[in-house]
């Protein structure tokens, strides 16, 4: 992607490559990914619909002991993350090409103990958005059935404000 800038989150220790226009991070992200908690050396954490990596890539900071895995759906997206994980010097981090609404739902006998993700919230209109694909590939949610021992310690969190302008 030649259209792309890079930016910084969690006061400059985090890079991020986002594309000049269409899908970029904000400051929920950053929200997103400080809500996981108790997180066990061990735990392995699942970024749903990783976008451009910024939840994910804030996780492999705070947490550079666990396995962080993001899905994305969106090539573009998913190479920026990658790129972003390498600029960063992140190894506890990787990036797969996934659908949730086609995974299978053992996700390759790889279960995960913490689930977040950062559906999109504005209105689901695609002549609105016709201009930018980013922004019309729309509702999906977390599903339990990634998760390690759902309903116990697991943990799925998931962010999805209405904004109005």
């Amino acid at each position: 992607m030649q259209n792309k800038t890079t930016d910084y989150l969690l006061n400059q220790k985090v890079k991020i490559l986002q594309p000049k226009t269409g899908y970029r991070a904000a400051i929920d992200a950053v929200f997103l990914a400080a809500s996981v908690q108790k997180v066990k050396k061990t735990d392995h954490i699942l970024d749903v619909g990783a976008g451009t990596g910024a939840v994910s890539l804030c996780l492999a900071h705070h947490y550079p002991q666990n396995k962080i895995t993001g899905w994305e759906i969106q090539p573009d997206l998913l190479n920026l993350a990658k790129e972003s994980a390498l600029l960063n010097g992140f190894q506890n981090v990787s990036y797969l090409e996934k659908d949730i609404k086609t995974a299978p739902r053992a996700a390759n006998k790889v279960l995960y103990d913490h689930i977040v993700t950062n559906p999109p919230y504005f209105e689901n209109n695609p002549k609105r958005h016709a201009d930018n694909p980013s922004r019309v590939i729309l509702s999906f949610g977390a599903s339990a059935s990634f998760a390690k021992d759902p309903g116990k310690t697991n943990q799925i969190v998931m962010l999805n404000a209405q904004t109005s302008c």
